[in-house]
């Protein structure tokens, strides 16, 4: 089980990753979409400052923006 998990995990990070090419990137919900990401399996939630929530996966983090953009940026804590 713990190995199913991690590699869905892994996964998920690496479409995170293709899609932030820099330190962040905002790009369409879609893309994650066909890429068949999991948004129920992160590794952690970060509340900013301004209350937004942040969903972690590793060293990725992304939140939603509205109904089709998402932002996504390189999670250094």
């Amino acid at each position: 089980m713990v190995k199913t998990v991690n590699v869905a995990l892994s996964s998920n990070r690496e479409i995170l990753k293709s899609l932030c090419a820099g330190s962040k990137a905002i790009v369409k919900k879609k893309l994650l979409d066909d890429q068949d990401f999991d948004y129920e399996l992160i590794t952690n939630i970060y509340k900013a400052k301004s209350e937004s929530e942040y969903r972690i996966v590793y060293d990725y983090a992304y939140k939603m923006l509205n109904d089709d953009d998402v932002k996504i940026l390189r999670f250094v804590k």
